[in-house]
């Protein structure tokens, strides 16, 4: 049965709607700061925006002792921010942006300026969940209100709106991946080499944005890889690709690699070693197993991955209460039972 093209499209728009109403508000109402790091990302920003230029990341970036002092006082009016700027060691397109809006934003007072640097965050992560909806949309052509289901969740994930209306990388992060996976969905039909250049392209600037993003490299890995198992491509095909896009990819990359290893020496392209010898007064993995043992970090690892994928706020110090954890743990069992039947009755379907 065929699916209206205007329901589709309707369902969208109330879904990126609804997320622009419930982050907007997350970025007007939460206090100033009390989202993990954002004063060192909002200097990032405010360096790039007064200077033109990027900043370096220097022994005193991180003040330990004064940053909990602030986090204790929740960055009361006499706390300055000033001298936290520990993320200087980031990819900078996402602060070469946001420092557009806090140029446009001059004159204003900082909360103001902050504000609209938390707006620039919502606008990145409703193109996100636009994005999410088509590709579910994509996966489920006949299932349209399933599809809804999973552009739904996206979009009102108490973690996810705290952390796309906040001053941080994520959400153009984020944006670039997702961007990646539908072209890559899309292009699954009729590959070009047109499609690996801008895949290059597109991977650069996500490893511009944060380096975490490598792992997009698995989407375009595995969609090469399909395709020349299914049009039967020569290698030279595969190679060809590939090769493409890791070249655009570098390329795209290269210029602040290359200024890294001016800046911080030709041994720490990524500015790494640099930060491991700024950030110092975290307590390390080696550290904790030292001190309280391997299955204390597993328990602990575990717990704050699930509390914190589904809502822990301010710099982590603010839990859901208890029985939400229960509750949405109950559901992620059930979830995970369904998964399993339902893989189980795929399984046992005569082959065609």
């Amino acid at each position: 049965m065929a699916v209206p093209a205007s329901l589709r499209r309707w369902l969208g728009v109330a879904i990126v709607t609804l997320y622009l109403l419930l982050a907007t508000l997350y970025a007007l109402q939460t206090p100033s700061w009390q989202a993990p790091d954002e004063p060192a990302h909002y200097n990032y920003a405010r360096h790039i925006a007064e200077t033109g230029s990027l900043p370096v990341l220097e022994p005193g970036d991180y003040p330990a002792a004064y940053l909990e002092e602030c986090k204790a006082a929740r960055f009361a009016p006499g706390f300055s921010i000033e001298t936290i700027q520990y993320e200087s060691h980031q990819p900078p397109l996402y602060y070469a942006l946001a420092s557009l809006v806090y140029r446009a934003a001059s004159g204003q007072p900082i909360g103001v300026r902050l504000h609209a640097m938390r707006l620039l965050s919502v606008l990145l992560g409703a193109a996100t969940i636009a994005l999410i909806y088509a590709c579910a949309c994509m996966f489920l052509p006949e299932r349209p209100w399933l599809a809804a289901a999973v552009g739904l969740v996206c979009a009102t994930l108490p973690m996810h709106l705290t952390m796309t209306s906040a001053v941080n990388s994520d959400a153009l992060a984020e944006l670039l991946i997702v961007l990646i996976g539908y072209l890559v969905l899309r292009q699954r039909s009729d590959y070009k080499l047109g499609d690996s250049l801008l895949l290059g392209l597109l991977l650069g600037m996500a490893l511009l944005t944060k380096m975490q993003t490598y792992t997009a490299f698995g989407f375009c890995a595995i969609a090469l890889l399909l395709d020349a198992r299914d049009r039967k491509r020569p290698s030279v095909w595969l190679l060809r690709n590939g090769g493409t896009i890791l070249a655009v990819a570098a390329l795209v990359a290269a210029p602040w690699i290359w200024r890294n290893m001016q800046v911080y020496g030709w041994n720490d392209p990524l500015a790494m070693i640099r930060h491991d010898q700024v950030v110092q007064g975290q307590l390390t993995t080696s550290a904790f197993l030292t001190q309280f043992g391997l299955a204390a970090l597993l328990r602990g690892l575990l717990q704050t991955t699930f509390q914190s994928f589904w809502g822990q706020f301010g710099w982590m110090a603010v839990p859901m209460h208890p029985r939400v954890y229960q509750v949405l743990g109950g559901v992620c069992g059930l979830s995970l039972a369904g998964l399993i039947v339902w893989l189980w009755r795929r399984m046992a379907q005569p082959l065609d």
